[in-house]
């Protein structure tokens, strides 16, 4: 699973995987956030993550975080 700050994030890091990866791009699931979870900015996908640690979520989740200005 795959938990990025925007939805763009998301759109690019899978269509780059599509693209560069295709053997290993459907093992990512990437998190809907358009429809159900809008991490905008780095504080709000750091909150995220902290909440599934304190809900001991034992998926492995990669969160990607970007330095946009």
């Amino acid at each position: 699973m795959v938990a990025t700050e925007g939805a763009s994030d998301a759109r690019i890091v899978s269509r780059a995987l599509e693209i560069l990866r295709p053997d290993v791009a459907d093992f990512f699931r990437f998190i809907d956030v358009e429809e159900r979870h809008h991490f905008w900015g780095t504080g709000n996908l750091v909150k995220f993550a902290e909440g599934l640690l304190r809900i001991d979520i034992q998926n492995k989740v990669l969160f990607l975080l970007d330095n946009e200005c």
